[in-house]
């Protein structure tokens, strides 16, 4: 599969022996190594981007996704920037500001398209992006990053010194945020009070962004008690038997974990 226009096509299928393709790129594909491998030839610019290759293993029915990121270069190499879902992307070159008109262009099924244009105090912005662009000088900032927007980005500058035109390029990936692993709820008796108690959700430190989420359940009753970057709670007088549940939030993925806990704390 392969992100364009926003959504996902289909390039190549192999399945009970039977094998399709993507009728455009018919003549410049060709796989091996029992269908697993996929080649693409005569490369052009317009095919960078995200290809996912989903395997069905047959013995037990599980799916595998591997992602890769095609980079398919052009003159000097663009610089490579690196983001994920739902945050912001900024691109900008190291140059003074003395220019007359600034471009972003990128590749649209297939074809060049205008992203943003700056000109004598005017600027245009595409719709394509939906309100998402900000730009300042030479800089271009999409916010609200999406899968889909990974490709190559190319700022043209005319100077108004002496009209030169110099092209930068930019090699947008952006990435799903990886799974979270199941959290951890640990308990702590309070030091003042043996009515009140502590409950810490705890995930791997090399997990960003997230938001943490806590409810507890009783008798069917599920009720909010707590919504927002904390940590840990301090809880009291809540009914013997009740379930709490720490949801742990990062742009992309959900991970729960759920504690019995028997009033008093630690009882």
């Amino acid at each position: 599969m392969f992100f364009n226009d926003g959504r996902k096509h289909l390039l190549a299928e192999f399945s009970d022996k039977e094998f399709n393709m993507r009728r455009t790129m018919h003549d410049r594909l060709q796989v091996f190594n029992n269908w697993s491998t996929l080649e693409i030839r005569d490369l052009r610019l317009q095919d960078s981007g995200i290809y996912t290759e989903r395997i069905y293993l047959w013995h037990d029915g599980e799916v595998r996704d591997f992602s890769y990121n095609l980079t398919v270069l052009g003159g000097d190499s663009p610089l490579q920037v690196t983001a994920y879902v739902g945050e912001t992307a900024t691109l900008t070159p190291d140059l003074p500001y003395e220019y007359y008109k600034v471009s972003w262009t990128t590749f649209v099924k297939g074809k060049t398209i205008l992203v943003a244009e700056w000109s004598q105090k005017e600027y245009n912005e595409n719709p394509y992006f939906q309100n998402r662009l900000d730009g300042y000088e030479l800089t271009l900032e999409i916010r609200d990053l999406r899968l889909q927007d990974s490709g190559i980005y190319t700022e043209r500058i005319i100077f108004l010194e002496d009209g030169e035109v110099r092209d930068f390029s930019y090699n947008l990936t952006v990435l799903e945020y990886p799974p979270i692993p199941t959290p951890v709820i640990e308990t702590t008796l309070d030091e003042e009070s043996t009515d009140l108690c502590h409950l810490h959700c705890s995930v791997p430190s090399n997990s960003t962004n997230l938001r943490y989420i806590w409810i507890y359940s009783d008798k069917g009753t599920v009720t909010l008690y707590a919504n927002s970057s904390t940590i840990s709670v301090l809880l009291t007088d809540k009914p013997r038997g009740a379930q709490f549940f720490c949801l742990v939030q990062n742009p992309s993925y959900f991970a729960t974990s759920a504690l019995v806990f028997l009033y008093p704390c630690g009882e």
